[in-house]
């Protein structure tokens, strides 16, 4: 394994567990900070560096110090105001389960240490008008929507309001998690808000760090996360968790994940495929990385856009004036008012008029692409254990 690799997991373990630990030899912190700052394991990497002894006034430690009271900052507003929506959610009868990084930060030795870009909460569309309502009296205004998920913002603090757990162009997870609701459990003392078990919410855990793998890359947290959750469990039904991994086409997967964590944090052996595997998220950031992502987008069915293989001027018409399912996950509105279509493609021609920036990614994601290119990425998810046509194919018997 890469020595910056193996230095920053080490110091990952030392702020996990509170005990100093033995870094490589050859490891330099300074060569490593920008790694641990795309990855944001600014909190965890800092903490640790200061049990294994590094002197907190060093150019490094500085450096460290002033993005990790950014974070803290950042992590305090985000569960003070999550606190706040969930309250008046309770009081105003509004259902709704919060999610990943919101309920995994209880997992480490401080809130802090869980870095999360945004605030992610479960909730019921058709209760949509009284959430927007109540999201505006606390300060939030509406940013966006995509086709799964409603977004609001105040200041530096994120919030998405998802419709469904799964985007539903991720068909075969989609299809399991349709009727999620199915899933959850009031939780104790409350009447509107919802968790689900122990075993269901570890599995959506590893659904979503599979759906991110395949869609473009995944960061080092969900690893750590994934390691924590089977450190702080106190019984987990492996039976039931691989069952229903099997579903889902992710039980190949999870095993070769659950060899990935052995290796970073309990010190076992190493071998091809899970060097290949570290390579593969420490190049990324934290969210995996543009050109991967936009390769995974062109293994998604014909609805979205021709083959790789047709000619430039095919490709190049198909992303000015996409179909309309395609244009629905960009514009939502069109869910409700497809009429509105013909303008839609009108305002999509004359963003990439009149902004260069535009044309230009535009640009770089057709030349990216190639048979070459998408054969390529296809066989890495193989390679792992993933299905590269997964996505396109809904499963009716998932459950």
């Amino acid at each position: 394994m890469n020595i910056q690799y193996e230095g920053i997991l080490k110091l990952v373990k030392s702020a996990l567990t509170q005990e100093k630990c033995t870094l490589p030899a050859l490891f330099v912190l300074s060569d490593a900070l920008e790694i641990v700052k795309s990855h944001h394991l600014t909190s965890l990497v800092y903490n640790g560096a200061l049990i294994c002894g590094y002197d907190d006034k060093s150019a490094e430690m500085t450096k460290l110090m002033s993005w990790y009271i950014k974070r803290l900052m950042q992590s305090e507003n985000q569960m003070y105001e999550v606190s706040c929506i969930l309250d008046a959610f309770e009081k105003e009868g509004i259902d709704c389960m919060p999610l990943k990084g919101t309920l995994l930060k209880e997992l480490y030795p401080k809130p802090d240490m869980r870095e999360m870009s945004d605030s992610d909460i479960l909730i019921k569309p058709f209760q949509y008008d009284r959430i927007k309502s109540v999201m505006e009296n606390a300060g939030f205004a509406f940013d966006k929507e995509s086709n799964h998920e409603y977004i609001f913002k105040k200041g530096t603090v994120s919030i998405e309001f998802h419709k469904m757990l799964v985007p539903s162009y991720n068909k075969d997870l989609y299809a399991y998690y349709e009727n999620v609701w199915e899933l959850s459990r009031k939780k104790d003392g409350k009447e509107h808000i919802y968790e689900m078990s122990d075993e269901d919410n570890y599995i959506y855990n590893f659904a979503h760090m599979a759906k991110h793998y395949r869609d473009g890359g995944v960061g080092v947290k969900h690893f750590i996360d994934l390691w924590l959750v089977r450190q702080k469990a106190a019984v987990l039904d492996e039976a039931y968790i691989i069952k229903e991994f099997k579903k889902m086409g992710l039980d190949s997967f999870y095993k070769n994940i659950l060899d990935v964590i052995d290796v970073w944090f309990d010190d076992e052996k190493s071998n091809e495929l899970i060097d290949y595997i570290t390579e593969n998220v420490f190049s990324g950031g934290a969210y995996g990385s543009w050109e991967k992502a936009q390769i995974a987008m062109q293994t998604l069915s014909d609805e979205n856009s021709p083959s790789p293989k047709y000619s430039f001027s095919s490709r190049l018409w198909s992303k000015l004036f996409p179909n309309y399912k395609s244009m629905c996950y960009s514009y939502p509105v069109l869910e409700k008012h497809p009429i509105l279509l013909p303008i839609m493609w009108v305002r999509r021609a004359f963003s990439f008029v009149f902004f260069p920036s535009k044309r230009k990614q535009m640009k770089e994601t057709m030349e990216l692409i190639s048979p070459e290119t998408i054969n390529s990425y296809e066989m890495s998810l193989k390679y792992v254990g993933l299905d590269p046509d997964a996505r396109n194919k809904k499963n009716g018997d998932l459950k």
